[in-house]
């Protein structure tokens, strides 16, 4: 499959866990603290650039000066998110007296600090605060609230939700991708041959750890075909 910079959708087959987040933390904070919610129609925000512009676009400065961006670093901060992800957040911060932030107990290393003008609390972790792990996340939404999400259940196997092509996710995560999403991985092997660096630096999976992933697919084409001689 062929790289298209002109492409209208990124590929996102995975959804956003922190929306699933929320419903948890608007439904527990109504009976916690008695927050009245008033249900209304989710605003779909979309970026105003797409990943694809993004990537494609050259550094204007610096040692990679004429470069393509390509894939996110996994050191530093990700251009993604600075560039596409960040603004949609901030205009909400502005005017937010709070906002509140899924991150799950074992994500402590996450808290940030509030931006300027704002005060210490305004970013709220309930999940932190209540010591939720993402599988009491899971089971709560799935069992007390009735959303259960089909890419966490045992048949896809996902244990967390994002970008289906971000270079941060875990090294299992990328193998659903290579097992059950043939047209995806293929499209990130696509992006890894364009860009200047590989998808990640250091990326672990059964014990091993792969420095691109290409080197992940060799790995995983060698294993399924163990596998299907183990069949014969």
């Amino acid at each position: 499959m062929n790289y298209d910079p002109h492409r209208t959708e990124s590929y996102s087959v995975k959804l956003v866990s922190n929306f699933m987040r929320c419903m948890i933390i608007l439904t527990i904070s109504r009976k916690k603290i008695g927050i009245e919610i008033i249900r209304e129609d989710v605003t779909k925000e979309k970026p105003q650039y797409k990943f694809e512009n993004w990537f494609m676009k050259p550094w204007c400065s610096g040692q990679h000066e004429g470069e393509i961006h390509g894939v996110p670093k996994q050191c530093g901060a990700c251009w993604h998110h600075r560039n596409v992800k960040d603004a949609i957040y901030q205009k909400y911060n502005k005017i937010s007296a709070h906002s509140m932030i899924g991150y799950t107990r074992n994500e402590k290393a996450r808290i940030m600090m509030p931006p300027i003008g704002k005060p210490k609390n305004f970013y709220l972790y309930p999940l932190i605060e209540w010591g939720w792990s993402a599988d009491n996340s899971i089971w709560y939404l799935k069992n007390r609230v009735g959303l259960p999400h089909p890419l966490y259940e045992d048949e896809i196997g996902f244990k967390r939700l994002g970008c289906s092509i971000c270079p941060y996710q875990s090294g299992e995560a990328l193998e659903i991708l290579y097992y059950k999403y043939h047209e995806i991985w293929d499209y990130m092997l696509n992006l890894e041959d364009i860009s200047k660096h590989s998808y990640f630096n250091n990326k672990s999976l059964r014990g091993n750890t792969f420095s691109t992933l290409h080197e992940m697919n060799d790995f995983l084409d060698r294993e399924k075909t163990k596998q299907t001689k183990l069949k014969l």
